[in-house]
């Protein structure tokens, strides 16, 4: 269990996404981009931070955020 790590992070958000509980789950995503930079030549961090994004954002899809979802996806990939 590594803490500093954006797995473990992604990991207990989709934990939290089961147990529904809110809060939980956008504090676990948070968490997770905020181990990695989106500004990287690293494929490797750019493809794992790309799918924290995705994650993040078709959650907040699914809960009635669209436009928080698209206000993020533009800062990351505008």
């Amino acid at each position: 269990e590594n803490k500093n790590n954006q797995e473990y992070w992604l990991g207990r958000a989709r934990y939290y996404q089961g147990r529904k509980e809110d809060t939980n789950v956008v504090a676990a995503f948070e968490k997770a981009l905020s181990l990695s930079s989106s500004q990287t030549d690293n494929k490797v961090i750019a493809g794992q931070r790309r799918q924290a994004v995705d994650s993040y954002c078709h959650y907040l899809r699914n809960t009635s955020r669209a436009d928080k979802a698209a206000a993020l996806w533009f800062s990351e990939f505008q």
